[in-house]
């Protein structure tokens, strides 16, 4: 389980609109309240693997942006 933090460096406020992940096994959860400027919102992500070993997963997170590009995050582990 992690939190990602996403700070509003515009000057309009900032609302997240969707959370997607790579897998079926990551769950995600955000902050639907807009950040002003200078505030930040939170985005949860919890894994609920099914095996051990290695994962590299992608959190996608879109947003109220001008140019509709959204923020990707990579989240690397290891389930033992």
């Amino acid at each position: 389980e992690t939190t990602i933090e996403v700070r509003n460096i515009g000057d309009n406020p900032l609302v997240i609109v969707d959370v997607g992940t790579t897998c079926g096994c990551t769950a995600a959860t955000y902050d639907k309240r807009p950040a002003n400027p200078g505030e930040s919102l939170r985005v949860g992500i919890k894994m609920t693997p099914k095996d051990t070993g290695f994962f590299d997963e992608v959190v996608t997170i879109k947003y109220n942006s001008i140019n509709n590009q959204p923020v990707k995050a990579k989240i690397k582990g290891n389930v033992r």
